[in-house]
């Protein structure tokens, strides 16, 4: 496994407006949720695959608030960059990906193995 500096215990690939698309997360003792979005940088991410994950919330930002999005062919790019990321951070690292509803919201979350 690569090292990689502040990598988090865990990453959620996710869309939102603005974001990298990559947020760290730890689950609280006491059950709290903590989140923050993450820059490629702090992953040391190679340009190819920060340049897909940017694409892909560009396409976000361009599609989804004039409902043009195709919720399914988002969704599968959205899994294959968190593969993308979970092969190159290692098998050690807990990535997950969690998807656009068609009906607004989100889709639970799916681990990345």
């Amino acid at each position: 496994m690569k090292k990689h500096r502040n990598t988090p215990l865990k990453i959620r690939v996710m869309a939102e407006y603005g974001s990298s698309g990559l947020w760290g997360f730890r689950d609280g003792d006491n059950g709290t949720f903590r989140h923050g979005m993450l820059e490629y940088t702090a992953l040391d991410l190679p340009r190819n695959l920060c340049d897909d994950f940017g694409r892909w919330i560009q396409r976000y930002e361009d599609e989804n608030l004039s409902n043009r999005l195709d919720h399914v062919a988002f969704n599968a790019e959205g899994l294959r960059l968190a593969g993308l990321l979970k092969r190159y951070l290692g098998t050690n690292q807990y990535v997950e990906y969690q998807g656009e509803s068609p009906a607004g919201g989100l889709l639970p979350s799916v681990r990345v193995e």
